[in-house]
This record gives structure tokens, sequence and C-alpha cells, in this order.
């Protein structure tokens, strides 16, 4: 998964390496959540040290009981803020997951593996007397 300050920084070469790879484009939704993902972080902090202010006020305050109101009000609006911070986040991180890595220059840009080029090979694929089985196969029959 790409870091995603390195996607706010190098927007066009993720959405080449995108193209590239044949994977939707999401990189502009990824940047608009994460404007508000960071926007919900900055009022849920600023929110909660108002309320974290106004209950070290309560103690010695005349007037308790606005200040207690206002206390809650502003934890309800908290708990609003972070309920969709993290249902944000959520879906932050179901893109992110979406996104290839970055192709490196040489690579050969095609629809699929034909378009792969052999660069090297190193000795010869091993020759069976059998039909080699795949691993899956192998686990179930050794449990």
């Amino acid at each position: 998964m790409l870091d995603i300050k390195f996607i706010r920084e190098n927007k066009d070469i993720v959405k080449n390496a995108c193209r590239v790879k044949n994977f939707p484009d999401v990189v502009d939704d990824i940047l608009a959540l994460d404007v508000r993902v960071r926007e919900l972080k900055t009022i849920t902090q600023t929110k909660t040290a108002e309320k974290n202010k106004i209950s070290k006020e309560i103690p010695t305050a005349t007037d308790k009981a606005s200040l207690i109101a206002k206390s809650k009000q502003i934890s309800e609006e908290i708990a609003t803020d972070m309920a969709e911070l993290a249902q944000k986040e959520e879906v932050l991180n179901d893109l992110l997951h979406r996104v290839p890595q970055i192709p490196d220059a040489s690579a050969p840009v095609g629809m699929d593996e034909s378009a792969n080029i052999e660069v090297k090979r190193v000795g010869e694929p091993k020759k069976f007397d059998f039909t080699p089985r795949p691993q899956w196969e192998l686990l179930e029959m050794n449990g």
C-alpha cells in the first residue's frame, strides 16, 4: 500500500501507475477523502481541547449548570465527528488498498502478461517425470 503522503506529493505518478497497470483511477477520491479526514481530525482535536478547558473551569465556576450543558453538547458533537471520521477513514483505507505499486520505468507496458519480456534466466527449469501438484492440493493431502 502506498503512503498517503506519497500520493499527495506525486498525484500524477500514481495516476499514471493506475493507467499503466489497468487499475481504476481512485486518486482524486483518495485525495478528497484525505482532506476531509484531516479536517475532521483537526475539528475533533479543537473540540476536545475546548471541552477539557471547560471541564477544568467547572469546579470553580459560579454557573456550573451552563458549563456542564456546554460540555455535554461538545461531547455529542465530538461523538458525531468521530463517527464520521471512522467511516471516512475506513473508505479511505479501502481506496488506498486499490492503488497499485509504482512500476519501474523500464517495465514493459501491456494489457496482460503476454507483454512481459524475459530479461534473464538462471539455470534450467526443473523437469519432473510426473505432473507436479499445486501447493493447495499438497496442503490438503497433508492436513
